[in-house]
C-alpha cells in the first residue's frame, strides 16, 4: 500500500523582476507520509514557503513553476485546470499562513468566512455548515464559538485568530494541512497552545502536515523528518533524531550551533559569516562555500548533489564521500 501521499519531484520555481528570470527553487524533491509532519527549515529566503505554495498553485504573479513534478493521490498537481485545482484547495490540501490578520477579512463577520469557505467545497445548508464550523471551533480549545462565529478578526487576539484559521483549514478533513510559520509573532505560550492543537489534530485525524519554519525549537518538537532548505535547494533531509544528533551539511551545522541551550546559558552562540548568496547572479560550485568552514577547493568548482547516506537520510556536501563500502559521513 503506498504510504506516500504527496510526492515532489525535482521542483524549480522562477521569479521575473525588471525583465529577468532567476530560480528561487532548484530542483527540489520531498515525500510526505500518511500522518506525518514534515518539517522545511532555513533562512528567511530559501525557498521554504515558496515550495509550500506551489503544491497550491498560490505563487505570486510573478513566478513560475520551470520543471518539475507535484504527485497528489497520483496527479500531477501541476497539469490541473485552476477549477480542478480549486476544488483540490481547502478540501483535500489544507493551508495556515503565518499572518492571520491579512488572510482573514476584516470586514465580514468569522462566520460568513468560515461558512462560505465550506459551502465553495461541500453542497451542504448553511444551518449545517455554521454547525461544523462551530463544532471545529470547540475543537482547537475555542470555548464559546457562537460568540467568535459573530465578531470580526480585529476583535480577537493573535492566538485566537490563528485557531480560528487552523480551524478553516481542517473543517473539511483535508489529507495534507500545509502550516505556513503559523505561530510567528505569537507569544511563546500562544506557540505552545497552538502546536499542541495541531500535533492534537495530525493524531485525531491522520493528517500529514508540512510545517514550514525558521525555528528550529519548534520543528525538533514537532516534525517526524527534517528538509534543510539553503538557496533554494534542499542541502540535508532526514528523520529528525539523525538531523539534529549527526548534521551532514556546515550549514544545519551552523543553523543548530546558533540556537541557544540552556545548559550552556553562558556560551556564546556561534552566527554563519557572511549572508545568503544573489539568486539573481551566476555562481559556480557549492552555493554554502563562501560562508562555509570547510571549504576545499572542489567545493568552489563543482557543485555537490544530494546523495543518500543512509535509509531516509540525505545530504548535498563533499565532506560526505564515496567508497566502495557506501557512502561515509566525515564527523563536522
Amino acid at each position: 500500500m503506498e504510504d506516500k501521499v504527496l510526492k515532489i519531484k525535482n521542483l524549480s520555481v522562477e521569479f521575473s523582476t525588471s525583465g529577468e528570470s532567476f530560480k528561487v527553487v532548484n530542483d527540489v524533491n520531498l515525500e510526505l507520509e500518511k500522518g506525518e509532519i514534515l518539517g522545511l527549515v532555513g533562512e528567511s529566503g530559501c525557498g521554504k514557503t515558496t515550495t509550500a505554495l506551489s503544491i497550491l498553485g498560490l505563487l505570486p504573479k510573478n513566478a513560475k513553476i520551470t520543471g518539475g513534478e507535484i504527485l497528489f493521490e497520483g496527479k500531477n498537481l501541476l497539469l490541473l485546470s485552476k477549477e480542478e485545482l480549486r476544488k483540490i484547495r481547502g478540501k483535500d490540501i489544507g493551508i495556515i499562513s503565518q499572518n492571520s490578520m491579512s488572510n482573514l477579512n476584516p470586514i465580514r463577520k468569522i462566520k460568513k468566512q468560515f461558512i462560505e469557505s465550506i459551502r465553495t467545497h461541500v453542497d451542504i445548508s448553511k444551518k449545517e455548515a455554521h454547525e461544523i464550523a462551530c463544532e471545529m471551533l470547540q475543537k482547537v480549545n475555542l470555548s464559546d464559538p457562537e460568540r467568535i462565529m459573530n465578531q470580526y478578526s480585529f476583535q480577537l487576539s493573535g492566538g485566537m485568530r490563528q485557531r480560528v484559521m487552523i480551524a478553516m483549514a481542517i473543517a473539511l478533513r483535508p489529507k495534507i494541512l500545509i502550516a505556513d510559520e503559523p505561530t510567528t509573532a505569537l507569544d511563546v505560550t500562544v506557540q505552545a497552545q497552538i502546536l499542541e492543537e495541531i500535533d492534537k489534530l495530525r493524531k485525531d485525524f491522520g493528517i500529514s502536515i508540512i510545517f514550514v519554519s525558521h525555528n528550529l525549537g519548534i520543528i525538533s518538537q514537532l516534525a517526524d523528518r527534517i528538509g534543510v532548505m539553503y538557496a533554494g535547494e534542499i542541502v540535508e533531509y532526514g528523520f529528525i533524531s539523525s538531523v539534529f544528533n549527526n548534521p551532514i551539511h556546515p550549514y544545519t551545522k551552523g543553523l543548530l550551533e546558533s540556537v541557544p541551550k540552556i545548559e550552556n546559558a553562558k556560551k556564546i552562540l556561534k552566527a554563519i559569516r557572511g549572508n545568503p548568496p544573489d539568486l539573481s547572479k551566476k555562481h559556480f560550485g557549492c552555493l554554502f562555500y563562501p560562508r562555509c568552514d570547510y571549504v576545499m577547493d572542489t567545493c568552489r568548482c563543482k557543485k555537490p548533489k544530494l546523495i543518500k547516506i543512509k535509509e531516509d537520510s540525505m545530504g548535498a556536501c563533499h565532506l560526505i564521500n564515496k567508497n566502495s563500502l557506501g557512502n561515509k559521513i566525515i564527523n563536522l
